[in-house]
């Protein structure tokens, strides 16, 4: 009895595992502006918020 497995060529894996790379890359990035644009929001509310004799000088 002959058993068939199918054998992926060697281009397909590597673009396969390049699109992979390519949306954990783009979500990591995603989630690094998040992050960034949570933390100059608060930092503009809470300068908003601060008295401008505690302010620096420019």
């Amino acid at each position: 009895m002959a058993v068939a497995f199918y054998i992926p060529d060697q281009a397909v894996l590597l673009r396969k595992a390049q699109l992979q790379e390519k949306q954990i890359l783009a979500k990591r990035e995603a989630q690094w502006r998040y992050i960034v644009s949570v933390i100059y929001n608060v930092l503009r509310q809470y300068l908003d918020t601060v008295p401008n004799y505690l302010k620096p000088k420019k």
